[in-house]
């Protein structure tokens, strides 16, 4: 089974919390300190917390993520653990994840003996050795500085250690709260940035499967490591052994310590454990290694026969090219403790695709085979890797386009293949561009970008991970940005959706006559861009709120531009929402429209804000911006299918609260499970699909007709359209037929199309708007307009085309 990070995370914990009662074993009196690494689940609610971190105490059942690279949680036992060779395997505590067979995000645990009986973790830490400590790829002493991006939303946020590497804590759309710890929740934490240190750990991480991340288990001695088969059950699990016995999770000896120079010491008993997330790696669309803990349990002294000695082989590339060498690393261990003076056998299954001469492996042909290493002193203990030699590897860059404009993105396909043509399983790829000034790649929930910077050309590269002689290239170029943008938005209010998510073109308009009571102007040279403010306006273009809706700009909306007033008509009547800016001078007047562009909100300064291609743009209101609240937001994979294509949603809940200063922060996200959602015909009453939610949020259909579709997921609505395969758009808000000729042109145009036209309007390249007609005649006179190139929009009724026209 190949994990999946969030699932997985929430269905251990749900199947582990089913189980029976807790038992009598001693747990964590309580949580000493808590400080989390940023994360997508730093900060969030029920994980992220420090009352999420107190959530572990007196049990297993609880649940913490510590964050990336060395964030942790520090616990006590008032009762102190005893390191008592009597247990079983001589193990003394274990420690409970979320781990399964391919999904491991390991913790580095540290233990300290409360010697002055004081409850207080002052004393010596002493780091227990697990399995990988004693690889030249481990680091000790490592450090990472966090920085902060100063937003209140999910954002990249970027690291240095000490050692000159740098990188970025990725946003995803799942988890939309701020990643760097909240001051009101981690006040210890400077505002700007922070550092974490301790062992790095280099895990094997395999993102060669789309859709598919294995992050492999390390042997033993690290936390959230192995799955968790029982809460109830006593007896631990061997380390020792590829099996998962007992109760599974992480059992820990408080023989393996070691002082800083890896040195074996002696405690014969511990008060404190801290442990810390001991890997800095990115999993794909997963973002980050964090560890999770759910609790720590005392083991109990039992009489069991199990071994206690162990070889470890360092991890190999799953596959590597026929006629390369590679180096073989072993340890043993006996009883935790690492043999340094330990001798191995090595020898492989299939010696006719491959031979190991002093600790060298040389691949001959192709082939799966597995190596062994033997311990000398006793054949009995062994310990074997899986590896597969290939002969011929290809990238191959497959867009269909090779063009974007600046501040748009395209997105990446492409894969590496094997000399038969298959996929090339456990090998990583890596995308990059020549030049990072004209374009950069972007990776966004497991899928790569390209994003347009600059005006330009620049080369996009497909390579694999490590093997540069596996490479392809293709040219794309970056166009000037476009005038009109295709963004999609949706209006509801708490109680019912006003405007069903969809897309729309947007360019830029004088908004002036939209603002009651207007401070300032408005217009195309006010704001000389694609605004937020121009998406709302657009948003209610052919609704019945068409005429009525309006902005303001006064004093309760702290003097810039916000959302007013918004009708309804319901039984024959003109019902009016109001909401003003973010005011909290009374009751009243805290009702507020909100408007959330790629899940950052805002309450006013609409025409502060640009837009670009693909944004995705919820307006609602909310009764009291003085309390907390929730809202649900529903996306389409795309608005727009062939017939018998799928369509995926997805369905997700963010919990929200306003500062003083009309700041709005998402406090955590969350997927809406079993929420059921049903697709109707257009002007249809009963629905003609239904299907239910994930624990993604997500949910699929696949309908079987052309025509307009209307998607319903609890009060949010979205429309479809599904087309045939060659491809006439439905909906309202697409995509109009029309030409215009001559092209070039001279003194007069005329313009092509089977639809009435109802305006025109002509821009220059920059996007200033030089003329509207509405209702134009056959022939558009142009004579005054000087020689260059423009951009002309047409409307039919909610439908749009944009054509690029020159005047000799």
């Amino acid at each position: 089974m190949t994990q999946i990070k969030n699932r997985g995370r929430y269905y251990v914990l749900s199947v582990l919390m089913a189980l029976g009662l807790s038992s009598n074993a001693q747990f964590i009196s309580k949580v000493i300190d808590y400080l989390p690494a940023p994360g997508q689940y730093t900060n969030a609610d029920f994980i992220g917390t420090p009352d999420a971190a107190k959530s572990i105490a007196g049990t297993n059942k609880g649940m913490v993520s510590l964050g990336a690279f060395g964030g942790y949680v520090t616990v006590y036992f008032s009762q102190a653990i005893q390191n008592d060779p009597a247990n079983p395997y001589g193990v003394d505590f274990t420690i409970y994840g979320n781990a399964t067979s391919t999904w491991s995000e390991p913790g580095i645990i540290q233990v300290m003996k409360d010697e002055n009986k004081n409850g207080i973790p002052d004393e010596t830490w002493y780091e227990i050795a697990g399995s990988d400590h004693f690889w030249n790829i481990t680091i000790s002493g490592y450090e990472v500085t966090y920085k902060n991006s100063g937003l209140n939303k999910a954002s990249n946020i970027e690291w240095t250690d000490n050692s000159g590497a740098t990188g970025i804590i990725p946003e995803n759309s799942f988890h939309q709260q701020p990643y760097y710890p909240k001051p009101d929740l981690f006040p210890i934490v400077p505002t700007n940035s922070y550092a974490l240190s301790g062992t790095r750990l280099s895990g094997q991480i395999d993102l060669s499967i789309p859709g598919q991340v294995n992050s492999f288990r390390r042997s033993f001695g690290y936390a959230d490591n192995t799955p968790v088969l029982s809460l109830t059950e006593k007896l631990p699990d061997n380390p020792y052994t590829l099996a998962i016995e007992g109760s599974g999770g992480d059992a820990i000896d408080i023989g393996w310590a070691v002082d800083q120079d890896k040195k074996p010491v002696f405690l014969d008993e511990i008060n404190f454990i801290r442990i810390y997330t001991g890997m800095n790696a990115l999993v794909g669309w997963l973002g980050e290694i964090s560890t999770e803990i759910t609790g720590i349990r005392d083991v109990e002294p039992a009489v069991v026969s199990g071994i206690r000695s162990a070889v470890i082989i360092q991890d190999l590339p799953l596959k590597i090219k026929v006629g390369e060498s590679l180096t073989l690393n072993a340890v043993a261990f006996e009883n935790g403790l690492r043999n340094a003076d330990a001798t191995f056998v090595w020898t492989v299954s299939d010696p006719e695709s491959a031979e190991i001469v002093n600790g060298l492996l040389n691949s001959k042909k192709t082939g799966k085979l597995k190596i062994r290493a033997t311990l000398d002193s006793n054949p009995e203990i062994f310990a074997e890797k899986d590896i597969e030699f290939f002969s011929v590897g290809k990238a191959e860059i497959t867009l269909q386009i090779t063009s974007l404009k600046v501040n748009d993105r395209l997105e990446l396909s492409g894969k590496l293949t094997d000399q038969n043509g298959e996929i090339l399983t456990g090998i990583n790829s890596v995308w990059s561009v020549g030049n990072e000034q004209i374009a950069n790649v972007v990776a966004l929930d497991g899928k790569y970008y390209v994003q347009g910077k600059n005006i330009g050309k620049t080369w996009l590269f497909l390579e694999a991970s490590g093997e540069t002689s596996i490479r392809d290239s293709v040219e794309i170029e970056v166009l000037p940005e476009s005038v009109l943008k295709k963004v999609f938005v949706a209006v509801k209010t708490s109680e019912r959706t006003l405007v069903p998510r969809h897309s729309v073109w947007v360019g830029q308009s004088d908004l002036t006559s939209k603002v009651d009571r207007a401070r300032k102007s408005y217009g195309l040279l006010d704001v000389p861009f694609v605004s937020l403010a121009h998406v709302v306006a657009s948003a209610f273009e052919g609704t019945e709120a068409s005429n009525e809706w309006a902005f303001r700009d006064d004093a309760e909306g702290n003097s810039q531009l916000y959302l007013w007033k918004v009708p309804e008509i319901e039984d024959g009547s003109t019902i009016y929402t109001f909401g003003y800016g973010g005011s909290r001078s009374s009751n009243a007047y805290r009702k507020t429209w909100v408007v959330m562009l790629n899940q950052q909100s805002y309450v006013s300064g609409f025409d502060t804000v640009k837009v670009n291609n693909g944004d995705d743009i919820l307006i609602y209101h909310i009764v009291d911006n003085d309390l907390p609240w929730e809202v649900s937001h529903l996306t389409l994979s795309s608005d727009t299918i062939k017939i018998n294509q799928q369509v995926e949603i997805q369905e997700i809940k963010y919990s929200c609260l306003m500062s003083t200063d009309r700041l709005i922060s998402i406090n955590s996200s969350e997927s809406v499970v079993g929420q059921q959602a049903q697709l109707f015909q257009a002007n249809q009453v009963d629905p003609e699909l239904s299907s239910t939610t994930d624990e993604f949020g997500k949910a699929t259909f696949l309908p079987g007709k052309t025509g307009n579709y209307l998607i319903r997921s609890g009060i949010d609505e979205a429309f479809l359209t599904v087309e045939t395969t060659t491809g006439s758009h439905l909906l309202s808000h697409d995509l109009l037929k029309c030409s215009v000729f001559p092209n070039p042109f001279r003194d007069f145009i005329q313009i092509g199309s089977e639809s009435r036209i109802d305006e025109v309007e002509l821009y220059t390249i920059q996007g200033q708007r030089l003329f509207t007609l509405k209702n134009p005649s056959t022939e558009i006179d142009v004579k005054s307009i000087q020689s260059g190139i423009y951009l002309l929009k047409v409307k039919s009724g909610t439908k749009v085309s944009v054509l690029k026209t020159v005047k000799n």
